[in-house]
């Protein structure tokens, strides 16, 4: 067999190869475009509700409307609304396979004045659930409706369509033969590249290079959050809940929420987080939230000191504690029982003081907590701001921190017989509402601890 011939061969064995190669990634390509797979379940939908806000006060016997935002890749098909645990409201998505972002508005009226607790939940094609951060607000007589928000056109995010019937795909193979040369092939002509004469290194250069600039400080101001945790307490029965404060913060305070069944008997702190008891007096269950002041860049650490009185049979006292010496009071609480109501729990000097009343024949123990900061350089005020009252109403109140300073607890002063249902940080201040179950106004004062660290 001659040479020629030899390559003929090889040529064309190479040549049926690359053909078999080519209908391999064709018929692959075409399986892998044809044949679908299950959805992913992902981690659920990422809720948000946008209005009202953590704290806001909204009208009883009026319609509130709730803004919730809701996405997820896999579609939301439907958006529901909780209120104190029981669903008030949904609406689902106009497209049945869902939109990647449903932002729909939802009516709920309260019928009574109050703490509520909200929440939203979202559903997606694949029956996966997300739900929202409980918030909670206060619905009151005469309070300024909130506005109903300007509807906006909903995404169409209309799914992709079924995908087209198979194509087939139709190889066509045409062996050509390979003509055998007639001549050798040429040798290829070496050119040698001729030298260059460019210098290939950077000259030296005589100037100088600038000095370094110093580094500008960038630290970050210490500044508040809140941390909210919710259980359910059942008819009778007492519950708890402790909200815990991110890690790279430390608490400083609390409050708590609920409503005029719930009897806080106990608010302190545990850990790096804030603990609320309270007392179901009721035949249905309730919703007990807890609130956790988080302060982030601060050197130093807060400790919890203590307090104990014993209150006598049908009066009422208080308990007081202070800060050590050379550390900084940011906030407080209390410990009781269902027989031991608590109408106030403020700041008192450099220290914390709570006061109940007694409704039994029996000798009560009050506990009251402070929360002290051991860095240097700390300095705390406390801002009060009072508001009336009316008998068989609820009202809020608010006090603001200066802007040099933060919040970082706070608590309240009210008279026996005003059930406290909201303690907790609103913007720069605490904010507090209460129930008045007697027969004349009362008066209700917030207080909050506001520190610069």
């Amino acid at each position: 067999m001659s040479q020629q011939q030899k390559f003929v061969i090889i040529a064309g064995v190479l040549a049926t190869i690359v053909l078999i190669c080519v209908a391999a990634f064709a018929l692959a390509t075409f399986f892998t475009r044809n044949t679908g797979g299950p959805l992913a379940a992902g981690a659920g939908p990422q809720v948000l509700i946008k209005s009202p806000q953590q704290g806001a006060t909204v009208p009883t016997n009026q319609d509130v409307p709730v803004q919730v935002s809701a996405s997820d890749t896999n579609g939301v098909i439907r958006v529901e609304l909780f209120v104190n645990g029981a669903q008030v409201a949904s609406e689902s998505s106009p497209n049945a396979q869902g939109l990647q972002s449903f932002a729909p508005s939802l009516k709920w009226r309260p019928t009574a004045d109050g703490s509520y607790s909200l929440q939203a939940r979202a559903v997606n094609r694949n029956n996966v659930t997300g739900e929202s951060t409980v918030i909670q607000v206060t619905a009151q007589a005469n309070a300024t409706p909130i506005p109903t928000p300007t509807s906006t056109s909903t995404p169409t995010n209309t799914p992709s369509p079924p995908p087209p019937s198979p194509t087939p795909i139709v190889i066509v193979v045409t062996a050509t033969p390979t003509p055998i040369p007639t001549s050798p092939t040429p040798q290829s002509t070496l050119t040698r590249v001729p030298p260059t004469n460019t210098p290939t290194s950077v000259p030296p250069t005589n100037t100088p290079v600038p000095p370094t600039p110093k580094p500008t400080n960038t630290s970050v101001p210490p500044s508040s959050t809140q941390a909210l945790r919710q259980v359910t307490v059942n008819r009778n029965d007492t519950g708890q809940v402790a909200a815990t404060c991110p890690s790279g913060t430390k608490v400083t305070g609390g409050g708590f929420g609920g409503d005029v069944n719930l009897t806080i008997t106990g608010s302190a702190m545990q850990g790096n987080a804030w603990q609320v008891i309270a007392k179901n007096n009721s035949t249905a269950s309730h919703q007990l939230i807890a609130l956790a002041i988080c302060v982030s860049n601060i050197s130093g650490a807060t400790a919890q000191v203590f307090g104990q009185s014993n209150v006598p049979p049908s009066v009422s006292a208080s308990a007081t504690t202070a800060c050590p010496s050379g550390s900084t009071l940011t906030g407080g609480g209390f410990g009781s029982n269902a027989q031991l109501p608590v109408f106030a729990n403020v700041s008192n000097a450099n220290g914390w003081s709570a006061s109940a009343q007694n409704t039994v024949s029996t000798t009560q123990t009050l506990n009251v907590f402070a929360v002290c900061y051991d860095g240097a350089n700390a300095n705390s005020t406390s801002v009060t701001k009072q508001a009336d009252v009316s008998a068989n109403a609820s009202g809020t109140v608010t006090a603001d921190c200066p802007n040099n300073q933060i919040v970082s607890g706070g608590g309240y002063n009210t008279a026996p017989g005003l059930v406290v249902t909201n303690s907790s940080k609103s913007g720069n201040g605490w904010q507090v509402t209460a129930s008045n179950t007697l027969t004349s106004t009362q008066s209700l004062t917030a207080v909050a601890v506001c520190n610069s660290f």
